[in-house]
């Protein structure tokens, strides 16, 4: 029997980031469900692995919803395979 798919509405914008991004990770042009499907899968919970923390600095760079970049301390978990950002901005 075929599978029975679902639409997500998004606006054209968010549909192109997303087949970038799962055409970026691997999961070819027609990978947008694949994507969803892996960011669905993914447990959120706080990191507890404190030993393996790295520092790192994020930024965000401007466009239509962001003016001027800006700088924020964090870190990344390799076990968790995320990157973590703190809430209080770093003096540029």
């Amino acid at each position: 029997m075929a599978k029975r798919y679902l639409n997500i509405p998004v606006d054209p914008e968010t549909y192109i980031n997303v087949k970038l991004l799962a055409e970026a990770n691997g999961f070819g042009p027609r990978g947008m469900g694949a994507q969803v499907k892996e960011w669905s899968e993914r447990e959120l919970p706080p990191c507890d692995h404190i030993e393996s923390r790295v520092a790192v600095e994020v930024e965000t760079y401007p466009n239509q919803t962001v003016l001027g970049s800006r700088k924020q301390m964090g870190w990344y978990c390799p076990l968790c395979k995320r990157v973590y950002h703190r809430v209080e901005e770093v003096p540029a």
